[in-house]
């Protein structure tokens, strides 16, 4: 359920399954949370909202389910499950993008999972700030948040040679109508390279915008580098969860996991799916007007 209507009441306003419990305005924009009444489940959940879209819910109960993009037959469920290193020992997790931190709902005890925001709120919501979340506090990893803009915190840490060896590397900032064009360019992606531990770790950015199709930036960008790339779209539409499309990157051959090769397809600019020039983005160049879906 998405509650992009629920944000055209006016003040004071309110329909019977809805109840908003917190609001504030930065200089990041607008934040709220929600108590939403799902008539299905016969119970209510928490959502969290960035200006009208939706960057995470929770049940009341069953805190511990990830929902949203990340569930069942998502890709980035795919991509934790499969990735090799989780049957080797602990994996190290990275998230541009943190909205509740619903991911930490995958980690074991030794894994890492470290997530970038920029937002100073949404860091306290998701940290339980008047006890509306809890993916954070509860996860069995250990949680690190990094304050501050994704890439220049990732550029501070490659010039310390603190490089961070992630397994699975999310670049999550992109569901929103202003799309963060500094995070998809090519000097991004070898940014996002260097911090990989080996060749089978996966870079996944979450491409799920209603707004902007984003895959053929990424194919383009995955061919300046040889880079694997798979899909990965699901259409679940109730209550906790929501459609989401998943491309997952990477150099090794973590994509031919079984789950993943029945669930998504191989982008490639020979196949129907891309049509057209790719438009490689760079820190000189990007076109987000030529990707608005019509």
């Amino acid at each position: 359920m998405l509650l992009t209507a629920a944000l055209c009441l006016q003040p004071g306003e309110q329909e019977p399954h809805l109840h908003r419990l917190h609001r504030e305005r930065n200089f990041y924009g607008a934040v709220a949370v929600y108590e939403v009444w799902d008539e299905a489940m016969l119970s209510s959940f928490y959502e969290f909202l960035h200006g009208r879209i939706t960057h995470g819910n929770q049940a009341k109960k069953d805190r511990k389910v990830p929902t949203s993009y990340y569930g069942e037959g998502s890709g980035a469920r795919l991509a934790l499950l499969t990735n090799p290193q989780r049957n080797l020992g602990p994996m190290r997790v990275g998230a541009i993008g943190l909205g509740i931190g619903t991911l930490a709902a995958y980690s074991r005890p030794g894994d890492v999972y470290r997530f970038y925001e920029i937002n100073p709120a949404v860091i306290r919501i998701a940290w339980g700030e008047n006890g509306y979340f809890s993916y954070l506090s509860d996860a069995a990893a250990r949680i690190e948040t990094v304050l501050g803009d994704a890439r220049l915190s990732l550029e501070e840490e490659a010039a310390r040679h603190d490089f961070q060896n992630f397994d699975v590397l999310f670049v999550d900032a992109f569901n929103g109508d202003s799309i963060p064009v500094h995070l998809l360019t090519r000097e991004a992606m070898a940014l996002y390279l260097s911090h990989l531990r080996g060749p089978d770790s996966v870079i996944v950015v979450n491409a799920t915008n209603v707004f902007v199709n984003l895959a053929p930036v990424v194919v383009a960008l995955a061919e300046s580098y040889g880079l694997k790339a798979t899909l990965i779209r699901s259409t679940v539409r109730t209550g906790l969860f929501q459609p989401s499309v998943f491309i997952l990157l990477t150099r090794g051959d973590s994509l031919e996991a079984p789950e993943i090769r029945k669930a998504g397809y191989p982008m490639r600019p020979d196949l129907h799916q891309i049509k057209g020039k790719l438009p490689l983005w760079t820190d000189d160049y990007s076109n987000v007007a030529s990707l608005l879906v019509r």
